[in-house]
């Protein structure tokens, strides 16, 4: 059995959801590090920038990890096709459902593709 195969853009979305909510707590616990890195205080000290950009990472932590999550799904929905189907995805073979009793051992699991 081979690993799971997923395309980069995965691993793009996984890891910019990661960094913005780790910007987003970090902002909330201390909001005072964008003044310090960018050297000054736009708002005048109301706070109201470190709030918008701590719903700003929130909101872009959050649809990067929804797009991860299609994009992880995405190849196990090519794998229940090509199993639903009747073929291995194994080269030079034929599609039927000889074998090792590919459709037969796991025709009671029909629910576990679907998670």
């Amino acid at each position: 059995m081979g690993g799971r195969t997923v395309r980069r853009r995965f691993w793009a979305e996984a890891v910019l959801a990661g960094i913005g909510a780790l910007l987003a707590l970090v902002t909330a616990v201390a909001p005072d590090w964008i003044e310090r890195v960018g050297g000054g205080g736009g708002d005048a000290g109301s706070g109201s920038t470190e709030r918008a950009i701590v719903l700003l990472f929130l909101a872009a932590a959050v649809v990067l990890a929804g797009l991860a999550s299609v994009e992880w799904r995405r190849p196990l929905q090519a794998e229940v096709a090509r199993h639903r189907s009747g073929r291995t995805g194994r080269t030079g073979r034929s599609g039927g459902s000889g074998g090792s009793g590919g459709s037969a051992g796991s025709a009671g699991s029909g629910g576990d593709w679907s998670r």
